[in-house]
């Protein structure tokens, strides 16, 4: 897969974007039906590199959604081990960025998240 060649340059550190996809993507797998697909797409939106995984899970309660990017924070309905951090990593991640990220309920079913990081573009201003 090629990029458009009017792609705008995202600075990300490597190290930390991967962690963040692997976190993403654990944590997919974690909710999903065995043997079900989860979704990985990369998208320039305008300058900003867009991530989306999408996963076919319960997805969360609207009422839970909100904070689950916190610390130490699990959903209500969470199976098996962890801590809570690695939706909290994945936030200081995009933050650490200038980027941003956040989850819905997809249409149909399973959890979406979307972490965006900017263009290191400079914007002209007039």
């Amino acid at each position: 897969m090629a990029l458009p060649e009017n792609a705008a340059p995202v600075r990300v550190d490597p190290v930390l974007a991967a962690m963040m996809v692997g976190n993403l993507l654990r944590n997919a797998a974690r909710y999903s039906p065995s043997g079900s697909a989860i979704a990985l797409a990369f998208a320039q939106r305008g300058d900003d590199l867009e991530i989306r995984v999408r996963d076919l899970g319960p997805g969360v309660p609207e009422t839970e959604l909100a904070s689950i990017f916190e610390r130490f924070r699990r959903g209500s309905a969470a199976a098996g081990g962890g801590l809570g951090l690695g939706l909290a990593i994945c936030k200081g991640i995009a933050l650490a960025h200038g980027g941003h990220i956040a989850a819905h309920n997809a249409p149909g079913g399973g959890l979406e998240v979307k972490a965006v990081f900017p263009s290191c573009v400079e914007k002209e201003t007039s």
